[in-house]
C-alpha cells in the first residue's frame, strides 16, 4: 500500500510521448479533467501509465490532487462493516438468550376477608440466564444476578496484582512470588468462579422469593 501521486489534466488535450522530449513520438493523448498517476519525474516531464503503455507528459499541464490511499479506505470500510456486523450479532444473540432462559414470574392471588382479591406478580431470576450472561461477559454479566459479586470480581484481580507489586517493591520476594502464583492460578479459574457465583446468587435469590410469605396490602 502506498499513497498515490494523482494529477489532473488542465488542458483540452495533452499529448503523451514515448520519451521525455518534445520531439519524441506521440502515441496517445489525455483529455481535460482526467486523473493520471505519476510514476516518476524527468526534468519538466512526468512519467505516467496510459493503459498498458508508459509515457511522458509536460508537467506544466498537470495539477496535483490530494494524496489518497484507496486500499486503506477499503480496509477501513471493511473493518467498520465487520464491527457493525459483530455488534449486531452480539445484540441478537443476547436477546435470544434472554428470551430462552428468562424465568416464569411467580403469580399469586391472595383473598382477603372482604372477598376482594389481589394479584401479585413477583419476578424471579433465571439461573440459566445468569450462567450464559456470565459466560459471555464475565464479571459484567454477573450484574444480572449479584451486583456485589460483580463488583468484587471486577476489582479482585486488580487488588491482587497491586498487592503483589507492593510486596516485590518491599523486597518480600518470597511472599510476592507466592502472591503472583496465586494470582495466576486465580485467573485460570476466574471465569469459572464468576459463573458459579452468578448461578448460586440467582438460585439463592429465587429461594428467598419462594420462601418469603406474601402479605396483602391493607385497604
Amino acid at each position: 500500500m502506498y499513497a498515490k501521486e494523482l494529477y489532473r489534466i488542465n488542458t483540452e488535450r495533452l499529448n503523451v510521448r514515448k520519451l521525455p522530449n518534445p520531439n519524441s513520438k506521440v502515441f496517445g493523448y489525455i483529455s481535460k479533467g482526467q486523473m493520471v498517476e505519476v510514476l516518476g519525474k524527468s526534468g519538466f516531464w512526468y512519467k505516467i501509465q496510459v493503459g498498458k503503455e508508459i509515457g511522458y507528459v509536460d508537467m506544466h499541464y498537470l495539477i496535483k490532487s490530494p494524496n489518497i490511499d484507496n486500499s486503506n479506505e477499503e480496509e477501513i470500510t471493511i473493518h467498520n462493516y465487520k464491527v457493525i456486523a459483530g455488534a449486531s450479532l452480539i445484540i441478537i444473540l443476547t436477546f435470544i438468550i434472554v428470551k430462552l432462559f428468562s424465568s416464569k414470574n411467580r403469580t399469586e392471588i391472595i383473598h382477603d376477608q372482604g372477598l376482594h382479591h389481589q394479584q401479585i406478580v413477583i419476578k424471579q431470576k433465571s439461573v440459566g440466564l445468569a450462567i450464559v450472561l456470565t459466560l459471555l461477559f464475565g464479571p459484567i454479566g454477573m450484574l444480572y444476578s449479584t451486583v456485589r459479586g460483580a463488583i468484587i470480581m471486577i476489582l479482585l484481580p486488580l487488588v491482587l496484582f497491586l498487592v503483589s507489586v507492593i510486596f516485590f517493591s518491599l523486597n518480600f520476594k518470597l511472599m510476592g512470588a507466592a502472591l503472583i502464583l496465586s494470582l495466576i492460578i486465580f485467573l485460570i479459574f476466574y471465569w469459572l468462579i464468576c459463573i458459579i457465583w452468578a448461578a448460586s446468587a440467582a438460585n439463592s435469590s429465587n429461594k428467598i422469593i419462594i420462601n418469603t410469605p406474601i402479605i396483602p396490602n391493607e385497604k
